[in-house]
């Protein structure tokens, strides 16, 4: 998990819809169907990216990591 990012998605900076703030933590999480659950197959999926804003707390979820660009 990186603290304190700013993040753009192709050249156009993140910004929370609730509070407006572009700073965000990340987390990567994986996407998954429900038939790669049910037969157990979700290392197949692919990565994603959250962002959760840092006031609000408020959660973005980006299922393509390489869309979003982050940085420090």
């Amino acid at each position: 998990m990186a603290l304190n990012v700013k993040a753009t998605v192709e050249g156009r900076k993140v910004l929370c819809p609730i509070c407006s703030s572009d700073v965000f933590l990340t987390k990567e999480f994986l996407v998954t169907s429900t038939w790669m659950q049910a037969l157990d197959f979700e290392f197949f999926g692919r990565e994603g990216i959250m962002l959760i804003c840092k006031k609000c707390s408020h959660i973005q979820q980006f299922a393509n990591k390489g869309a979003v660009s982050v940085e420090e």
